[in-house]
């Protein structure tokens, strides 16, 4: 079921992530490094029990949460598909989710719900770096802790 406005300020009124949770700066899916951070939290959260939800759009910085909101142009680069693809190329086996955008006080945030695992934990399937600083590794099981 899709989250409303309302139920978007309920989660940001929060204050920070949660364990099923997780925020991302507004960005560009075409932006590599930005990308691969997506995919590692949506990674994350197709291991977890009961999944998870990424928001992109939602930066934390020392004052808790701010809403940047996506611009139409990065709006654009988030397309289902395409974001679908990104994730198949990282993800093995398939991770099953949904991505719709909602508005909040005029900000444009994306909504990536992600479902648990059907079968076995989702493996990495492609290595990428940001130049010396390793984002994904080939093999790993991203989880997300309950630290958080």
């Amino acid at each position: 079921m899709a989250l409303t406005e309302s139920d978007l300020k309920q989660i940001i009124a929060f204050g920070r992530e949660q364990s099923g949770i997780e925020f991302k700066s507004a960005g560009d899916r075409t932006d590599p490094a930005f990308r691969v951070k997506v995919v590692r939290g949506v990674l994350a959260m197709a291991n977890r029990r009961d999944g998870g939800t990424l928001f992109v759009g939602v930066r934390e910085d020392s004052t808790g949460l701010v809403l940047d909101g996506l611009t139409q142009a990065q709006i654009a680069t988030w397309k289902h598909d395409h974001l679908s693809d990104t994730i198949a190329e990282y993800a093995d086996p398939r991770v099953a989710f949904d991505s719709y955008t909602v508005a909040v006080d005029g900000h444009v945030i994306l909504v990536v719900a992600v479902e648990e695992f059907a079968d076995v934990p989702v493996v990495c399937k492609k290595t990428f770096n940001e130049g010396a600083k390793l984002i994904l590794r080939s093999a790993a099981i991203y989880v997300r802790s309950n630290r958080k």
